[in-house]
């Protein structure tokens, strides 16, 4: 019980302070979404999602026991037929040979692997796995403490932006539950959102300096926000995947230099800041030069499908809210999208726009997710997308340009939640936020109606869900409204109920335990157990022993023990 009460205590202390209500929010926001991976030994890169890995069929590896399977929703054989291997590839490159992991001799006679652009040997995280050897526990860390960092780095943002503590948390417990964890379950796209918010956090430091310019003592400091965005950025290209990671990447300083303008005064200002920023591109640009020259040249090579331009665009404008309209289905609900409160936040912004149209930071934030949505949704139309250097080659526009979306309409919905807890707090424009919340939810029911028109699909476990996230937003906004007493404070009850219907409305984009109700199992993904994907397999050590047994004879054959690696031993 002493444990319990010094724990309490450290809880309480740790959120008076920024940094600790942050740390704590983002905590509790990753446990919550991955709790079959923290608690219950599931794993991010199990066999049990189906793509073949040393046999064709369960257990797929030698030594696992589990009949359990799970059907990804996209790419499931990204991770077990590339990431897995390269990691293990990397661990024998630098700690059996002691060399730089350029090549992977394993594939087709010898390919680049470096010079893919989505090794991420460069990433501090990614080492984790290298360490381990590319076992399982080592890509379920990587992957937890990669949404972690990427969680810390939306509250801190939303925290310097709104100031506002009860935003911040609800921003950062609800960006643990977006629609775009599940699409990119266990791909590398996965690792492009690590690093983002803090290029993002950097620049609204480095702004906050250029607003503050009048005082000498601003420029002494404006240096460390310089620093972290040249470090912050570098991270960001090498984790993940190149398609999105570019994309994200450009934007991202596009909102940058968007803020750099809007903050400086008098165009001798405005030419200094710029110069500045110019000079921090280019020493990002020749810092990570290893990186991306031999992408390119790798790239200028390489024959693949993208070699032929072509831009497939969103159609429904509901694709960036939630996957809840994507109706019944029999595997589990996927789409590079956010969900439906984020969204309803989001949009409550530019209702309150009157109080953040001055600030750089609101068109750090609206600019590039306007101009995201435009590619995505086909604004740029077909013939000058295809046009467009790297951008016209990239085909599904939609999901990669929805992917850099989601990291600022996660920022936006920070003003618009903070608005209207603003406004509740000072018992203002209450009518307003009623009005808003009811036309809102109004709108979600009607794109959501289609997809459950009939009766089967109506009484489906899918309509209920689709019922428990928009009745709940919209309930949860006007109870948070009209249910703060005189002194703009809740009860104990209203708290409790809040709370609730807030876990309710995002359950569904969590990872889960199976449930045994197959309706509802289908759409949420259900972690399979973890694997030691080192164990050696009986059969292939009996070769590996006859090839030892008669090396250098006739039709020898090495052959490693383990599925990891897939290569010869030497």
């Amino acid at each position: 019980m002493g444990v319990l009460d010094m724990l309490m205590k450290w809880l309480s202390r740790g959120i008076q302070m920024p940094a600790g209500l942050v740390l704590v929010g983002a905590v509790l926001a990753l446990s919550l979404s991955s709790y079959p991976i923290i608690f219950f030994g599931k794993s991010y890169v199990s066999p049990g999602y189906g793509p073949q890995m040393l046999y064709d069929g369960l257990p797929y590896v030698p030594g696992y026991q589990s009949t359990d399977r799970e059907d990804l929703p996209a790419d499931a054989g990204a991770m077990p037929w590339q990431n897995l291997p390269y990691s293990r590839v990397q661990h024998e490159a630098v700690f059996e040979h002691g060399e730089f992991p350029l090549w992977n001799r394993y594939n087709s006679a010898g390919l680049p692997l470096f010079g893919q652009g989505q090794s991420q040997f460069l990433d501090p995280l990614h080492w984790i796995a290298v360490v381990g050897e590319g076992n399982g526990w080592a890509w379920d860390l990587k992957f937890l403490l990669s949404k972690l960092v990427f969680l810390v780095g939306i509250g801190a943002c939303v925290l310097w932006m709104t100031g506002n503590r009860m935003a911040t948390v609800a921003i950062t417990i609800s960006a643990a539950f977006i629609g775009f964890f599940y699409f990119r379950f266990n791909h590398p796209v996965f690792f492009n959102l690590t690093y983002a918010p803090w290029v993002f956090y950097f620049y609204l430091q480095l702004v906050r300096t250029i607003e503050l310019g009048q005082r000498k003592w601003s420029h002494k400091w404006r240096a460390l926000p310089l620093v972290g965005i040249f470090v912050a950025s570098a991270l960001h290209l090498f984790a993940g995947t190149p398609k999105e990671g570019i994309i994200l990447f450009g934007v991202l300083h596009f909102a940058g230099l968007t803020g750099v303008i809007v903050a400086s005064r008098g165009s001798k200002a405005l030419l200094s800041n710029v110069g500045v920023l110019l000079l921090l591109w280019i020493s990002i640009a020749l810092a990570t030069a290893p990186h991306w020259l031999i992408f390119l040249d790798t790239l200028s090579k390489a024959s693949t499908i993208y070699n032929t331009p072509n831009c497939n665009f969103a159609s429904r404008p509901w694709d960036l809210v939630d996957t809840l309209f994507l109706g019944p289905k029999d595997r589990p609900w996927s789409a590079p999208n956010i969900n439906t409160f984020i969204w309803v936040s989001g949009v409550a912004a530019f209702f309150a726009v009157s109080r953040w149209v001055r600030k750089p930071l609101f068109w750090m934030i609206t600019f590039p997710l306007l101009g995201l949505l435009a590619f995505a949704y086909g604004v740029v139309p077909n013939s000058i997308c295809q046009r467009i250097p790297f951008v016209g080659v990239i085909h599904h526009i939609h999901d990669t340009f929805f992917t850099s979306a989601v990291v600022f309409a996660v920022l936006l919905a920070g003003l618009g939640l903070a608005s209207v807890l603003s406004d509740v707090v000072t018992n203002k424009n209450r009518v307003m936020w009623t009005a808003y919340s009811v036309i809102t939810g109004a709108l979600l029911v009607w794109w959501a109606y289609p997809h459950y028109d009939s009766y089967e699909y109506a009484t489906s476990v899918a309509a209920m869900l689709s019922v428990l996230s928009i009745a709940g937003v919209t309930v949860m906004f006007l109870s948070g409204i009209w249910l703060s007493g005189r002194k703009s404070s809740y009860s104990t009850s209203t708290i409790a109920f809040l709370l609730v219907i807030f876990v309710l409305v995002h359950f569904y984009h969590g990872l889960h335990l199976n449930t045994g109700h197959e309706e509802l199992d289908n759409l949420l993904i259900n972690p399979t157990p973890r694997a030691d994907l080192l164990q050696d397999s009986p059969a292939v050590s009996l070769l590996h022993l006859d090839s030892v047994s008669n090396r250098g004879g006739p039709g020898c054959l090495y052959s490693q023990t383990r599925f990891i690696s897939g290569s010869p031993a030497s």
